[in-house]
């Protein structure tokens, strides 16, 4: 049987948040980061605030934030299907994820990983694809150190190419044929013959060869960490 220690204690999951809202509770730098982070989303953002700060009103006046001017209530809860607790007040914090529980909403407080149903992990974003790294908490000097050099690593126009991919593959997609070799081909990322065969404009087909490249290499190297450091024994071992 594996060790503990290499398993898991958290698993990794994506909320589907379209159309759903996302309750961030504070006043201050801890709420904004939480806003900005929701932010990367589509998910309704809805801010408690009794005081906000002046960086905290510009963000909601920026964007499509709700904001509510008043202490927290569990009633803000309401439709909600994530909280966080980002007052910087810890006994606030528990408050609000007491309140969350109570309605089966997953919760998350600021720097009080006991009491988070769930972790923000750093990101890596070229929507809709989407890189995130954890640690559990243990290590979020080493999670943000692996997204900058993975941030590095990946085509600035990722997205923009799995959203034509995903249109592309859109008919494709709807046959009930699992078994159909064609289709899973078309989903693979782009192969050096394609390449070869690419006329001036596809130069997206060269940012995917790159970034196939990149899978097919040691994820450890290209974060430039010494696998002997964290314990991995190399694949030919």
């Amino acid at each position: 049987m594996a060790d503990h220690d290499e398993k898991l204690a958290c698993f990794p999951a994506f909320f589907k948040v379209s159309g759903r809202v996302a309750v961030v509770v504070g006043n201050g730098e801890e709420e904004l980061g939480k806003c900005r982070i929701v932010g990367q989303t589509i998910a309704k953002i809805r801010l408690i605030a009794d005081m906000p700060s002046a960086a905290l009103i510009a963000h909601a006046e920026a964007t499509e934030v709700e904001l509510v001017r008043s202490a927290f209530e569990p009633a803000h809860l309401n439709g909600a299907v994530l909280a966080f607790g980002a007052t910087g007040d810890q006994k606030q914090d528990r408050a609000v994820v007491a309140a969350a529980r109570a309605l089966g909403i997953p919760a998350n407080a600021v720097d009080q990983p006991d009491q988070c149903d769930f972790f923000t992990p750093a990101l890596v974003l070229r929507a809709p694809v989407a890189v995130a790294i954890g640690t559990e908490g243990a290590g979020p000097v080493l999670a943000q150190l692996i997204r900058a050099r993975i941030d590095q690593m990946l085509p600035v126009n990722l997205g923009r190419v799995a959203r034509l991919r995903r249109d592309e593959d859109a008919d494709d997609l709807e046959i009930d044929a699992p078994d159909d070799d064609r289709i899973a081909d078309r989903l693979l990322p782009a192969r050096e013959e394609e390449l070869q065969d690419a006329g001036p404009d596809d130069g997206d087909l060269a940012q995917l060869l790159h970034v196939q490249r990149v899978q097919e290499s040691s994820p450890v190297d290209q974060v430039g960490l010494d696998p002997a450091d964290l314990g991995i024994v190399p694949h030919d071992a």
